[in-house]
């Protein structure tokens, strides 16, 4: 009984990676040493087509790991596709989602699988608690800023979000989450739709709650973040979203887009919607005009190390306008945000 017991709370941790064997190195060693015994979860790595030394270190990574297993992709698909093999090779029955920047705390497995024990038979899924690496918001407004945006952040000190709260999908961020892996697969896993950037953690946490799984946040499970919070890569990655992601969120998943601040960027709906709302879009993409958003950027450059001028509407305002940009764009079907740093 009590192995079977163990056998239903074994996870599977799925890291994608392209091209970044050296952080990929720190996050391995890192969930080589958790404080579960090796025979309580596997570590499987979808490398998504690297050309660099991936490939290499990985194989010997194996040969000293025997809870590693590796999955080759066909190219470079992107961490979608990558995310969705590893879910077809796992064998536990929770699946913790990793990025390959994200360098796990030691208890990180268990603080997952400990969720999932204590929710007993309510079916639910995990958000874990990442936050940027300290070096990567040293002296940077916007980059404390975008690290505030993390669940785990919320608040001030002494009134953050505590462990079982429960959050809507549009916060969960597969960056750092868990869920069963057999309602992962009743809910189609991630959309393959969203070929690029934007939209695949909120689309599979809408598809997760819509299934009745209750997403719960666990403060426990603690990463660090290593990646690029500048303004040049966040711009990036939001045109990207706007672009690519939220055309196919807009079509598949309208009712998701309504419950998010993202509708706000949505063309005005006269006689479809109070004439509050419709008003709203409209002023609203009068205001982030190309014009504005560039002196909105020159302002966070020239200030983001100035931390009594940082603003939060400005760069609530900057984030907005990005994917708007992105919304209207002409051109689409490419991706340019890869997995870290813009590669």
């Amino acid at each position: 009984m009590e192995t079977q017991a163990k056998e239903d709370f074994r996870a599977s941790v799925i890291v994608p990676t392209y091209n970044r064997r050296p952080i990929l190195e720190r996050t391995i060693a890192a969930l080589a040493t958790q404080s579960l015994p090796s025979s309580e979860y596997e570590i499987v790595v979808v490398d998504d087509g690297s050309v660099d030394d991936t490939a290499e270190f990985l194989l010997r990574a194996k040969t000293r790991l025997p809870n590693l297993e590796v999955v080759a992709g066909h190219g470079n698909e992107g961490r979608v596709a990558a995310r969705n093999r590893g879910i077809g090779k796992a064998s536990g029955a929770i699946l913790i989602f990793l990025d390959d920047d994200n360098v796990p705390c030691e208890r990180f497995v268990e603080a997952h699988v400990r969720c999932h024990r204590d929710a007993g038979a309510e079916a639910i899924a995990v958000m874990g608690n990442p936050s940027f690496a300290t070096e990567a918001m040293a002296g940077s407004n916007f980059a404390q800023y975008m690290n505030s945006l993390y669940v785990g952040n919320w608040g001030k000190t002494g009134a953050r979000v505590q462990s079982g709260t429960r959050l809507p999908g549009k916060n969960f961020g597969t960056l750092n989450a868990s869920a069963r892996k057999s309602d992962v697969v009743r809910c189609g896993g991630f959309d393959p739709a969203l070929r690029f950037y934007g939209g695949e953690d909120v689309v599979l946490g809408y598809r997760l709650t819509a299934a009745g799984v209750a997403i719960r946040f666990c403060r426990d499970a603690v990463t660090t973040h290593v990646d690029d919070v500048s303004l040049e890569r966040y711009k990036m990655k939001m045109r990207e979203a706007g672009r690519e992601g939220l055309p196919v969120v807009m079509e598949k998943y309208p009712a998701l887009v309504e419950e998010t601040q993202v509708r706000w960027l949505l063309p005005a709906r006269w006689g479809a919607e109070p004439v509050h709302v419709a008003l709203g879009k409209c002023l609203l993409r009068v205001g982030l005009n190309s014009m504005a958003l560039r002196s909105l950027e020159w302002w966070a450059r020239a200030t983001d190390k100035r931390e009594r001028l940082a603003s939060r509407w400005v760069f609530r305002a900057l984030l907005a306008g990005w994917t708007l940009e992105g919304r209207c764009a002409t051109e689409r079907g490419f991706g340019q945000v890869r997995y870290g740093h813009g590669k």
